[in-house]
């Protein structure tokens, strides 16, 4: 199913499909609820008339519909695959038309999500690119909570991909970037043992990106009080892997000693992890271990809309 091919992509039709977004309700702060939520609004307006608005609608489903990766500079947006052949939008889908419609639509879009991906998309298809752009999607991806459920629910992508823009603006994304690090500097620093994790993700941004670079020694030693804090609590799990982090920031700093002393730990906490399996009467295997790690990543896919290839 598509929009009908005489509805009319206007201003108006923009106005209405926003006032639309403004009134649903999501069920989760996550760009495949969102999706979602569009495309049944989108139906909802077709059928009872509204072409233009449900075309609108169309068009904004098709652009949350794609998933984020921000290391992915050539091509941050990728197609979700479903059963039987069939994907999300791309950007190639649309026409000229559709195109421009949606490059002009984070102009009248308030929620932060939705505005922050159609300036991405905005930044991503113009040529030449517009800085205003790439700062738009910025400050809305920002207000996305730092947090552990909201980085969860896409969050943890949004704010890597505003400091991926940021950097890629140069000299003009500067000043934003040094607000993002102070936001995430607080934050980070703010975390204890019930943000989960939170830390070990904020860390892996320190870690992969040129960011916090007068604060990776100390992002690290929190980062192995947190996983003394996790390991005291019953947690070695996330322990570990906070371990694991630290010392990853540790070698990248050739700080050898250090980066040795967290591997020692991360060893302790393994043998003490099939100590205790052992005396539950049970092993977990390594494949085990990883597929408990993938739980909740594959749920929801048979009841989204898809094009077909």
């Amino acid at each position: 199913m598509k929009y009908p091919v005489n509805a009319n992509l206007t201003a108006d039709a923009l106005a209405a499909a926003s006032a639309a977004v403004d009134a649903a309700g999501l069920r989760r702060p996550d760009y495949t609820s969102l999706w979602q939520t569009l495309s049944d609004l989108a139906k909802v307006a077709i059928e009872r008339g509204d072409a233009d608005q449900g075309a609108g609608l169309w068009l904004l489903a098709d652009a949350c519909s794609m998933r984020l990766e921000p290391a992915d500079r050539a091509e941050p947006f990728i197609p979700v695959m479903g059963p039987g052949g069939q994907r999300s939008a791309v950007q190639d889908d649309w026409s000229d038309e559709e195109r421009a419609f949606l490059a002009q639509a984070y102009l009248e879009i308030t929620h932060p999500m939705l505005r922050a991906r159609l300036a991405d998309l905005a930044w991503h298809i113009a040529k030449p690119r517009h800085p205003g752009h790439a700062r738009a999607a910025i400050n809305a991806y920002r207000q996305v909570p730092i947090t552990w459920d909201r980085w969860l629910a896409d969050g943890r992508e949004c704010w890597a991909r505003a400091i991926q823009l940021a950097l890629m603006l140069g000299k003009a994304g500067k000043p934003v970037l040094t607000e993002l690090e102070g936001e995430l500097v607080d934050a980070f620093f703010a975390t204890g043992v019930d943000d989960a994790a939170l830390p070990l993700w904020i860390a892996e941004l320190v870690n992969r990106q040129p960011i916090l670079r007068d604060h990776r020694t100390a992002v690290a030693e929190h980062l192995a009080a947190l996983a003394e804090q996790h390991a005291a609590a019953s947690d070695p799990r996330l322990a570990q892997e906070l371990l694991l982090m630290a010392e990853a920031i540790y070698h990248a700093d050739r700080d050898q000693e250090r980066s040795s002393d967290m591997a020692v730990q991360v060893d302790e906490l393994f043998g003490a992890q099939a100590s205790w399996r052992s005396a539950e009467g049970r092993n977990s295997s390594p494949s085990e271990v990883c597929l408990s790690r993938l739980g909740g990543v594959c749920e929801i896919m048979s009841n989204e809309p898809f094009a077909d290839v």
